[in-house]
């Protein structure tokens, strides 16, 4: 079936008044068909997840209200009545915040301290003090029990088998092995 341009034009002109039609009638409809549940759960998702605020304890409250208490005498919603869209203190949706589907990054990792840049020489008896030889590169150094070395390691002490320094910076235990006399 072939149709004029005339006709044409005419079923567009009535499909697009069918259609703002259409839509003014549910636009309208909105506020009222909306129950007590379906507005708690717009606005659950529209309330910021903060606790303990004046705002947040308002706005939640209002959700759990009754629609009937929202309605004044004349049946119209204390919206209608004061010619006003929302509540102040629902914020609204951003629609321009971003959403990403990909998974958060992870943490970054917790900081540790170095290897320790010490290695065991030997140890001598000065009197009731141990004192231990370590080297460090080229440098070679007499410590006892209680030094700090290159202003970032404690020697802590020395047990069996092994030397206890602790990595000031991050208060982090390190052992160097020597042998077990």
């Amino acid at each position: 079936m072939k149709l004029s341009p005339r006709q044409r034009w005419i079923a567009l002109l009535l499909a697009l008044t069918a259609t703002l039609a259409a839509g003014y009638a549910i636009d309208e409809e909105a506020p009222e068909a909306e129950t007590p549940r379906h507005r708690a759960r717009r606005n659950a998702d529209t309330v910021p997840d903060t606790a303990n605020t004046p705002a947040t304890t308002t706005s939640v409250a209002r959700v759990a209200a009754p629609a009937a208490a929202d309605a004044g005498a004349d049946g119209a919603s204390g919206e209608d009545r004061e010619g006003n869209e929302g509540d102040a203190a629902t914020p609204a949706l951003d629609p321009f915040r971003t959403k990403s589907w990909l998974p958060p990054p992870p943490p970054p990792p917790k900081p540790s301290a170095p290897p320790l840049p010490f290695k065991y020489l030997g140890k001598a008896l000065a009197g009731e003090e141990q004192r231990f030889f370590l080297a460090r590169n080229d440098k070679y150094m007499t410590t006892a029990v209680g030094d700090v070395l290159d202003g970032q390691y404690l020697f802590e002490k020395a047990e069996r088998g092994r030397l206890v320094f602790v990595y000031q910076p991050l208060k982090e235990r390190q052992y160097l092995a020597i042998s077990a006399d």
